[in-house]
């Protein structure tokens, strides 16, 4: 144990690994007979070292060193402290977990760390036979950070790179009968300098443990092409360049390829270092629609490997890149590996789960954000079908905070790209890239390479690039940054796609014009989902469906990534953030920032981003008719989906049925419907995608079976009519507070205004209503893409406005009684807010008009919102609307719903932000209904209004932190907006566009509340 101290390989640029093999495209080898295709497990040539192993920890490298003559003794016991393997130990009680975005969790003096570097010594048993001509491999697929190794207290090599596995021949260390495995894991090591990525900062030995029983001269590394022509043909080619070599004479044997169908193709010999080429005639290509993989089963030095072949062919021309000669979009994730109780430990089923959950929400590529993720990951994608942006462990985002944007006095100029820059750590560049790319490069799923992410750039990370392309002249190279300048130029000479994060529409729209439009624009991050988000997909998506030079992009995030802590006091799961472990140094939520929780439960994001990437999308002819469009690259529509309608009226189904039709990829039909010639007002016609082989099925869009819909209004709806007044209906009696303000009263029913005419109470059937009167409200709890604007509305008072009542009169009517009041909203400080004329008319039956002509000051900003809140009482607890549901709806996040007809309990409108803030409003409504044992609170829209009807008032939900520790303030909250500000993704740079800002200086915001009694 004495080399931690004086090796000292996790401090030193030159050592990156002693002892281990070299890297090798990943294979697991399988006794005859046996079937090569079989969960891994399952081969007689390997043993899982996963479990429980025993376990020290220490606050440094130093005391582990120190103490390892008295531990070896309590391991010889079996004494001492346990741990799972796998697993990070910050999850099992060692430490604290510590999330960070992109600064350094220690002082930035590369390559050193601390000497205050938590250890872990693992420790376990087992049992070997060594055999002549046979070795035994022990693979590590993931250790974080960095981890030296011993055999039966041997020292027997060291290694780094968290995300890629470390293979060692520990043979000649082995002796008969049991023995021990030790190693001791390093928190952080000069590696670490370069995973400075946007996570949980978690340690341990996170990935799979095991042994691999090997012949001496077996097969150590092969390259699997599958070409496809132009013209269709196939041919499988079997290479040996990635092979490192080993001792003795070459290794030969069988090579059999059998297609999707189990058909046996070709059974041909096979010398290792000799090409081999089979040809396949027309072979079906692979494509994440169509994933067909062909097998081949290779034979040779008692053991068997199979591998998954897929035929495919990718090039670029025109600035277009077409897959198997189809030019595609990626309709993306990115996707970290995390498990809300594991951590970075990441289990199969839990991969597995989060594909078959991409594959419902029409996903169909992944960014392995920013690593490589385990290796059957990519297995899995091969068969599930997603095309992989595979991209390298590398990154150091913090070197911008760590260098200093300042060096004695002068402006650093190389900011983000010092680590990279830096000499010392170019031969760990180039093994990470190297390591990533030799060990994946038969998977079929791999679209592009990745250099890594958000490091700068470098002419180490240029000399990276340009081995990838000799190495792979068959996928993309993919880089953010390349458009970094550098003396020589920038990294358009290795990068095939202009990769950009958080482009705006506005430079997305420009794009075509610019230079670089000779290679596909693919924005690797956009649409930030954080809390309440994304914004603004829909918008993206017809930029990019507008040309083929846009290849698409991946949304930013897959996953909230929460440590799942028990149950909060209001009985929900407890997810913690940033700052919730102690930390000194975090980032807060923003590692809460995905389309789904932890636990992989949807949230509204994921069914607007599922929408957006729907396979059908409909538009109508100025004849009346409908164009649709199967938007898939490969597949038409009869094998992936049927096309289904529904037409309403007012919300209610006037017809539905299907339209049978087969519509090829990227191309269209034209349809005519009957009905739609000449509609009546408040006609609309939903369009459905519906799985094929699945029922009919007019649901929603969260079940599995719809794919995707799409409403398009065929007649607008007519305006409310506004009730004439009933001249023989007896008028309210009207009478003046001595508190200030007006009752007004009539047949059972009573409403009290305030002094400026707000209602503040209603009585009817006897009972009280209202639990909170009425009052403008132009402040929302802040959603998380309002980070920044947030610190403007509190500058500007909004938490706090109070109304100035110029003048207020009350005046009786043939319509009733109207108030009219002259108001200005405003806080201390700063002038007010807005200017309001008002008029609230309560009609001979009781039915309240209430109308605001605002006229909004000259601001520097946009407003969050303008509207009224009202409490009704709690057992007001069932709502119904017709308005955009079933989902949240906001003026650039509501693809995912339609206008119709909703029911709901209040209680269930609530959506359960880990981060509570704005939540579960309806645009376009055109009535409401609260009701309860009192009766029903009717709303009408004059002629529309956004709903929002919650447990929760936003001084609830803006207070708090987490979503676990609050609970319903006893009042059903009302929020009736004229308007709100758009969701967009500005907590991550991008701006929300001008149409979805609010930032209307005049407008006119009208509703009636008509109260109905329940049945006596």
């Amino acid at each position: 144990m004495q080399e931690l101290i004086e090796k000292r390989c996790h401090e030193d640029f030159s050592v990156l690994q002693l002892g281990a093999l070299p890297p090798a495209n990943y294979f697991i080898p399988f006794a005859p007979g046996q079937d090569p295709f079989a969960p891994r497990e399952t081969s007689a040539r390997f043993t899982s070292l996963n479990g429980e192993w025993q376990f020290a920890y220490y606050p440094s490298p130093r005391a582990a060193a120190a103490d390892w003559p008295r531990l070896r003794q309590v391991f010889a016991a079996g004494e001492g402290a346990r741990i799972p393997v796998p697993a990070c130990w910050q999850l099992q009680g060692y430490g604290a977990p510590q999330y960070l975005n992109f600064r350094y969790p220690f002082p930035f003096d590369p390559p050193f760390v601390p000497d205050e570097n938590p250890t872990g010594v693992y420790h376990r048993r087992f049992t070997a036979r060594p055999r002549p001509g046979r070795r035994l491999h022990l693979v590590l697929e993931g250790v974080d950070s960095c981890f030296y190794l011993y055999v039966n207290d041997a020292f027997a090599g060291y290694s780094q790179v968290s995300h890629s596995p470390a293979a060692f021949d520990i043979t000649e260390f082995l002796r008969p009968g049991e023995n021990t495995l030790t190693a001791a894991v390093l928190q952080w090591c000069d590696g670490s300098y370069l995973e400075c990525q946007d996570k949980w900062r978690l340690s341990g030995i996170f990935r799979d443990v095991y042994l691999l029983d090997r012949p001496a001269a077996g097969l150590t590394g092969y390259r699997l092409t599958a070409e496809l022509a132009p013209d269709g043909a196939g041919t499988l080619r079997l290479n040996w360049d990635n092979a490192p070599g080993h001792a003795g004479d070459p290794c030969t044997g069988t090579a059999e390829l059998r297609d999707p169908d189990g058909t046996l193709l070709a059974s041909l010999p096979f010398e290792e270092g000799a090409p081999l080429s089979i040809p396949v005639e027309a072979p079906r290509p692979w494509t994440a629609e169509t994933p067909d993989l062909y097998r081949l089963t290779l034979t040779a030095a008692g053991e068997t490997v199979g591998e998954e072949v897929g035929f495919r062919r990718l090039e670029i021309r025109d600035g277009v890149l077409r897959y198997n000669g189809v030019a595609i979009k990626l309709r993306g994730v990115n996707r970290h590996d995390f498990s809300p109780t594991g951590g970075a430990a990441v289990t199969r089923a839990e991969m597995e789960q989060d594909l078959r959950l991409m594959k419902q929400y029409n996903v169909n590529a992944i960014r392995t954000s920013h690593y490589p993720n385990s290796p059957e990951f990519l297995q899995l994608c091969d068969r599930y079908g997603f095309y992989l942006i595979d991209e390298a462990d590398l990154e150091s985002h913090g070197s911008n905070d760590g260098y200093g944007l300042f060096i004695d006095g002068k402006q650093n100029k190389q900011g983000l790209a010092y680590v990279v820059s830096h000499p010392g750590f170019a031969p760990a560049i180039r093994d990470r890239v190297e390591r990533l790319v030799r060990r994946d490069l038969n998977r079929p799923c791999v679209l592009m390479w990745s250099l890594g992410n958000e490091s700068g750039y470098s002419e180490a990370m240029r000399d990276a690039g340009r081995w990838v392309k000799r190495f792979d002249p068959t996928r993309a190279l993919h880089y953010e940054q390349s458009w970094l300048q550098l003396p020589g130029g920038t990294a358009e000479d290795v990068c095939d796609v202009m990769s950009r994060m958080y482009e705006s529409l506005e430079d997305c729209r420009l794009y075509l014009g610019r230079e670089d439009a000779r290679r596909p624009l693919f924005l690797c991050e956009y649409a930030h989902a954080m809390g309440n988000g994304p914004g603004d997909l829909e918008d993206y998506w017809r930029i990019f469906y507008s040309d083929p030079h846009y290849l698409g992009g991946c949304v930013w995030e897959w996953c909230d990534h929460g440590l799942r802590e028990g149950q909060g006091p209001n009985g929900r799961p407890r997810y913690t953030y940033g700052g919730d472990h102690g930390e000194a140094v975090h980032d807060g939520n923003y590692c809460i920032d995905g389309l789904v929780a932890p636990d992989r439960a949807p949230k509204p994001g994921v069914f607007e981003m599922k929408n957006v990437y729907r396979p059908l999308r409909v538009e109508r002819t100025p004849e009346g008719a409908f164009r649709l469009w199967n938007m898939t690259d490969f597949t038409p529509s009869g094998r992936l989906f049927r096309c289904w309608y529904e037409r309403t009226v007012d919300g209610v189904v006037a017809d539905r049925g299907e339209i049978p039709t087969d519509i090829p990829p990227h191309g269209s039909v034209l349809v005519t419907l009957p009905g739609c010639e000449h509609p009546a007002p408040g006609t609309d016609i939903r369009f459905l995608a519906v799985r094929a082989g699945a029922p009919a099925n007019y649901g929603a869009v969260d079940d599995p079976d719809v794919l995707g819909c799409q409403q398009i209004p065929l007649a607008p709806a007519a305006p409310a009519p506004e009730p004439a007044p009933d001249p023989a209906a007896p008028a309210p009696r009207c009478r003046a507070l001595e508190t200030g303000g007006w009752q007004v009263e009539g047949d059972g029913w009573a409403w009290v205004l305030d002094r400026t005419g707000l209602p503040v109470a209603l009585q009817a059937g006897g009972r009280s209503w209202f639990a909170g009167g009425m009052q403008y409200c132009l402040y929302r709890a802040p959603v998380d893409n309002d980070m920044l604007v947030r610190l403007q509305w509190e500058k500007m008072g909004l938490t706090r406005l109070r109304p100035k009542c110029y003048r207020a009169a009350a005046a009786p009517g043939p319509g009733g009684v109207t108030v009219t009041a002259e108001l200005s909203l405003g806080s201390e400080v700063c002038r007010p807010v807005c200017r309001i004329d008002q008029t609230v008319t309560v009609a001979p039956d009781g039915a309240l008009t209430f109308r605001a002509r605002v006229q909004a000051a000259p601001l520097h900003t946009a407003l969050p919102r303008f509207g009224v809140h009202f409490a009704l009482d709690p057992a007001f607890d069932k709502l119904a609307y017709f308005g955009y549901g079933p989902f949240e709806s906001y003026a650039d996040k509501h693809q995912a719903s339609w206008r119709g007809v909703f029911e709901s309990r209040v209680a269930d409108q609530f959506v359960d932000y880990i981060r509570p803030q704005e939540n579960s409003a309806h645009m376009g409504c055109r009535w409401a209904r609260l009701t309860g044992p009192a009766g029903t609170l009717g709303i009408r829209g004059l002629p529309e209004f956004s709903c929002t009807a919650t447990p929760y008032s936003v001084e609830d939900l803006t207070a708090a932190d987490h979503s676990d520790a609050i609970f319903p303030g006893g009042r059903t909250e009302v929020y009736l907006d004229y308007r709100q500000h758009g969701i967009g993704s500005e907590s991550c740079c991008t701006t929300l566009p001008d149409c979805y800002r609010f930032e209307e200086k005049q407008f006119t915001f009208a509703f009636r509340l008509e109260s109905r009694p329940a049945a006596e």
